[in-house]
């Protein structure tokens, strides 16, 4: 998910890297929040999640997209039909679904709604823990790797709409951990120079 990323001039310092990123991060952000509050918005997408709700078996790509969008949000468990680093999807899905629908909270007054948790991931709510979040987070991108939109939309508008949201939040996260990367670098250069070890001119 480095499209954007590795756009960057070979050229380019480490500040110059640092303010790209932070733009393209402000951008996705942007992004994210404005995917949520069409979802949020639209008077036909809770409506459309009870019907994919009500399914016995959904459409496989649908079923991806469900579960990815439940673990980056945070709902826990998945670990039990997905293995313990959330990589091994069962060919046999039957008890995968009835978990994830089980968990597609809509009623307004469950705390884990699913508008709720949309709207915490949204914020950069849905994980505590760094190392947890990136194990959700390339456990989504292994879901859904492959999956063309067009299809899924056939599939279902509304699942369309949900895997945006989630393609943005993997962008998101990974541009993150590279400007955490690139901050850590910098920190022991300048760290590095306050201790003496850079170049002296004058010697």
């Amino acid at each position: 998910m480095q499209d954007e990323i590795d756009l960057a001039n070979e050229d380019e310092d480490a500040e110059e890297k640092r303010e790209r990123l932070m733009n393209y991060l402000t951008k996705l952000n942007q992004m994210k929040r404005r995917l949520y509050k069409m979802m949020a918005n639209s008077s036909s997408m809770n409506t459309a999640l009870q019907e994919i709700k009500s399914y016995s078996a959904p459409p496989p790509l649908v079923l991806r997209v469900i579960v990815a969008l439940l673990i980056v949000v945070g709902i826990p468990n998945f670990e039990v039909y997905l293995g313990d680093d959330l990589l091994e999807w069962p060919e046999d899905t039957l008890k995968l679904w009835k978990f994830t629908r089980a968990n597609m909270q809509l009623s307004q007054r469950h705390p884990q709604n699913i508008f709720r948790m949309l709207s915490k991931a949204t914020k950069g709510q849905a994980h505590a823990d760094v190392k947890r979040k990136m194990v959700c987070i390339v456990a989504a991108e292994k879901i859904m790797e492959g999956a063309d939109r067009e299809a899924v939309h056939h599939a279902s508008s509304v699942a369309a709409s949900l895997l945006d949201w989630i393609q943005v939040g993997i962008k998101q996260a990974y541009a993150e951990i590279e400007l955490a990367d690139l901050d850590c670098e910098m920190e022991e250069e300048t760290q590095s120079y306050g201790n003496g070890n850079g170049n002296n001119d004058y010697e």
